[in-house]
């Protein structure tokens, strides 16, 4: 089944053979200038698990030191060994951060990473996140035959093409790994779309059957639990979120129903400006310059500042909230159900035979109008924010609770709505496919 799937995103015979000879040429290389240190280079990712898709060349080469070597030490020595490499290659390089610092460079139209990390044994304690992985790729080997790795290519193309494929914050998806994992579990492509159209949320995959059930209270609960099969401690799908989890468990609901290969090219088209007006409901948006912040930083601060402006919106009435970014703007979007609201605001205030409380209320509100009604003291205040643009200029001077990355934008931020955010939309393409997939992603 999907056999003209495969042939279009397996690797031919010639692109196999012209990777090979560049990863041989590259270990060649990083052997000789690791082992001045007493380092072992290993290829990891889908290239080393042979789980790669067509014309997708990145390359994680990670460098295994002994435990002994300090964490600076293996900083230090990890990025001198990561330079002398492209040097050597004839390629450019720069420098990246994640857990700690790692070279990037680029060869011959190869992305390479090149890692530090320390050497770990099955069952043992890891020192960085990144330990972990020359062992994924050593259990991966060990589990998975050649068949399953095309399986495992046809889940990476299909969630893809879903949008839900990757574990960084940008995305909040499925990472290949968990999708290797998958496959030694349920055997076959169509074993794990089963296994997707029949799964809750919380649910436990545990190939190794580490806990037998009965997981411990550090593992804390989310959309999918998939025991790492090298660390029993670590949920390795702790990144998916609860949307992107109800989209995988929707669509193969009706994948497992009708299987075809259109869907392993699905592309979002962008949303219906016309579609979002029929909701009836206010739209507004922010946009700002993005500073030089990275999608791992800049996105958990977005959510974070949606979730901090709602609640000053919240009389507005906050339908949805969606962030949106590339490499020059950030984009804050607010369905709400109001877009203005009246001058004055019904304060209730306690019940007029609680004496201490009542004196309170009325000292409280004594230059305001003040009345009972069915028992309770009211009072009628002045609203403080009449429109959501008074709230979102309000945080240029206050900005209380906006993570510093977004709030910075926020001083030069433009805010839209009506028919200049509707021509936005038309007019940024990504933007609107993104937000098709955030409204709409049932529709599929």
């Amino acid at each position: 089944m999907f056999e003209n799937v495969l042939s279009r995103i397996k690797p031919s015979k010639k692109e196999v053979k012209e990777v090979e000879k560049f990863l041989l040429n590259l270990k060649e290389v990083a052997k000789i200038e690791s082992e001045k240190y007493g380092g072992n280079p290993v290829i990891c990712g889908s290239l080393g698990k042979g789980t790669w898709i067509r014309d997708k060349y990145d390359i994680d080469l990670f460098i295994v030191f002994s435990k002994t070597l300090s964490r600076d030490e293996l900083e230090k020595i990890g990025l001198s060994i990561g330079k002398e490499i492209i040097n050597a290659l004839g390629g450019t390089w720069m420098m990246k951060y994640a857990e700690h610092p790692y070279i990037r460079g680029i060869v011959n139209g190869f992305d390479i990473d090149i890692v530090p990390c320390y050497e770990m044994k099955f069952g043992e304690k890891i020192k960085s996140a990144v330990d972990r992985s020359p062992l994924h790729t050593v259990y991966i080997l060990n589990h998975l035959s050649k068949k399953q790795r095309d399986d495992v290519r046809l889940l990476k193309k299909l969630f893809k093409s879903l949008g839900v494929y990757g574990s960084d914050v940008k995305t909040e998806g499925i990472p290949g790994y968990i999708l290797e994992i998958l496959v030694t579990k349920f055997k076959s492509f169509m074993g794990v779309m089963r296994f997707f159209a029949s799964t809750s949320f919380g649910d436990v995959v545990d190939v190794e059957n580490f806990w037998n059930g009965k997981l411990p209270r550090k593992i804390p609960k989310s959309a999918l639990i998939v025991i790492d099969p090298v660390d029993k401690f670590r949920n390795a799908a702790a990144a998916l979120s609860d949307q992107n989890f109800y989209i995988i468990k929707q669509f193969s609901e009706k994948f497992i129903m009708n299987p075809n290969e259109g869907a392993f090219f699905m592309k979002w088209k962008p949303i219906s400006v016309k579609k979002l007006k029929s909701r009836g409901t206010y739209f507004t948006a922010v946009i700002s310059p993005r500073d030089d912040s990275v999608d791992d930083t800049l996105y958990p601060q977005m959510r974070k500042a949606l979730l901090n402006i709602s609640k000053k919106m919240k009389d507005f009435g906050v339908v949805r909230t969606f962030s949106w970014a590339n490499n020059k703007k950030f984009v804050l979007l607010f369905e709400l159900s109001n877009d203005k609201l009246p001058s004055i605001e019904k304060k209730e205030g306690p019940v007029v035979y609680s004496k201490e409380h009542s004196k309170r209320f009325l000292e409280s509100h004594s230059n305001e109008n003040v009345y009972i009604e069915n028992g309770k003291w009211y009072a009628e205040t002045k609203r403080t924010f009449r429109t959501p643009r008074s709230v979102l200029l309000y945080l240029k001077k206050d900005a209380t609770g906006i993570p510093t990355h977004v709030a910075a934008g926020l001083q030069k931020m433009k805010i839209i709505d009506g028919e200049k955010l509707w021509k936005f939309i038309k007019e940024t393409k990504e933007f609107a496919r993104e937000l098709n997939k955030f409204y709409f992603s049932n529709s599929l």
